[in-house]
């Protein structure tokens, strides 16, 4: 739960920060969930302020970009306007059908958040140092994997768990570094193969993978987890 806390500061703040919308995505699992936590102080929090425009009202262009590629973004009833809309538009938000501004545009979009993907990129790891098998997993489904790699350690299968957090711009780094040189990878989810599908796409051994899925209501237990990656084991 603290875990849902803090990354729905961090949802805001790289929405300030980078003047885009961000999706949370919480499931009906942890929507429901209780237990205790401690939250932090609001001095322990990181709070991050947009960028505003240093310009005068009549100079403001709210899609120009400085090196950073991140447009300032002046507030509602400061006395700046410009035109919101969903055409394609130039730097001072005015509808065009120039292709040269259009591509311009949308190449800048395209590739505006990738010099800022390792600031972006949440994860956490358990039991990974030394692991011969790694979950891949987010959400719920990441509780049944932590407890899954703490009873397959107990029976001498070193198994450790890649938890992700955000799931774009997708990590691709990530998973290269965390599942090269592994016995096996194995991605438990509440759907029918999403996720395996992009970390299939990414990792070198693709031959590796498995997924561990299911989709009629009911949790991944950390018995069926424990279950699949045992039966790869005895088939290695």
């Amino acid at each position: 739960m603290l875990e849902a806390y803090t990354l729905t500061i961090n949802a805001l703040n790289f929405a300030e920060k980078f003047r885009v919308p961000v999706i949370l995505l919480l499931d009906e699992v942890i929507g429901h969930l209780r237990e205790k936590v401690v939250l932090p102080t609001l001095n322990e929090l990181e709070i991050i302020d947009r960028k505003r425009p240093a310009v005068s009202p009549k100079d403001y262009q709210p899609y120009a970009t400085d090196e950073s590629g991140i447009p300032a973004m002046a507030d509602f009833g400061k006395g700046y306007h410009w035109h919101v809309t969903g055409l394609n538009h130039d730097q001072a938000g005015s509808p065009t059908g120039k292709t040269q501004i259009i591509e311009q545009q949308l190449t800048r979009l395209l590739h505006k958040l990738e010099p800022y993907c390792d600031e972006i990129t949440l994860y956490q790891t358990w039991e990974t140092d030394d692991a011969e098998y790694l979950l891949i997993s987010y959400g719920c489904s990441a509780r049944s994997s932590l407890e899954a790699i703490e009873i397959l350690r107990k029976q001498g299968i070193k198994t450790g768990l890649l938890q992700l957090q955000t799931i774009w711009p997708f990590p691709e780094q990530v998973i290269r570094e965390f599942t090269a040189h592994k016995k096996g990878v194995f991605v438990p989810e509440m759907n029918a193969g999403q996720l395996r599908l992009e970390v299939e796409r990414t990792m070198y051994n693709k031959e590796l993978l498995q997924g561990i899925n299911k989709i009629n209501g009911e949790l991944i237990t950390p018995a069926e987890i424990v279950n699949k990656v045992k039966e790869a084991v005895a088939h290695a």
